[in-house]
């Protein structure tokens, strides 16, 4: 997890959030 940086971590964070979404509707 050390070696990735936090952009990376984000990116998939929020695709789950968008994913979720789409989902929702």
């Amino acid at each position: 997890m050390l070696e990735y940086s936090s952009e990376e971590l984000v990116v998939p964070l929020n695709h789950s959030a968008h994913t979720e979404q789409d989902n929702l509707e």
